[in-house]
C-alpha cells in the first residue's frame, strides 16, 4: 500500500500522527484484516461473519487517530475502510456520491 498522503484527494492530519509510524502500523492492521478475509473465503464462509466486521472496524478505529479526509470536493469529508463488491478492503469517503480508492491509491469512484 502507498502512503494515505500520496493518494489523490486524500489527506492524513499530520498534526496528530507521526505519519511514518501510522503508516507502517497501518500496513500492518490492513494486512492482519485482509489476512481474515482471505481465510473467510478460501473456507467459503459468508462474508458476514464477525472476523470481518471485526477486522474493518479495527482498520476503521486505527484510521480514526490521523482523521484522514477526502479533499476532492468541499468540505472535507471522513473516510472509512469497507469491502468492495469483490471482497477486497477499499478507502471510500461520507461525499455523496462517494470517492473511493483501491489500497495501491487508484481512484475507483
Amino acid at each position: 500500500m502507498k502512503d494515505l498522503n500520496t493518494f489523490k484527494g486524500l489527506k492524513v492530519c499530520e498534526e496528530l500522527v507521526d505519519v511514518k509510524k501510522f503508516e507502517q502500523e497501518l500496513q500492518a492492521t490492513l494486512f492482519d484484516a485482509q489476512s481474515v478475509i482471505k481465510n473467510v473465503l478460501e473456507n467459503q464462509r459468508s462474508l458476514i461473519g464477525s472476523e470481518v466486521s471485526s477486522a474493518i472496524i479495527s482498520v476503521n478505529a486505527f484510521m480514526e487517530s490521523s482523521q484522514p479526509k477526502c479533499t476532492l470536493v468541499h468540505p472535507p469529508e471522513p473516510i472509512e475502510s469497507v469491502l468492495d463488491s469483490s471482497g477486497n478492503i477499499v478507502l471510500r469517503c461520507f461525499h455523496s456520491p462517494c470517492h473511493e480508492w483501491d489500497l495501491s491509491g487508484e481512484r475507483k469512484k
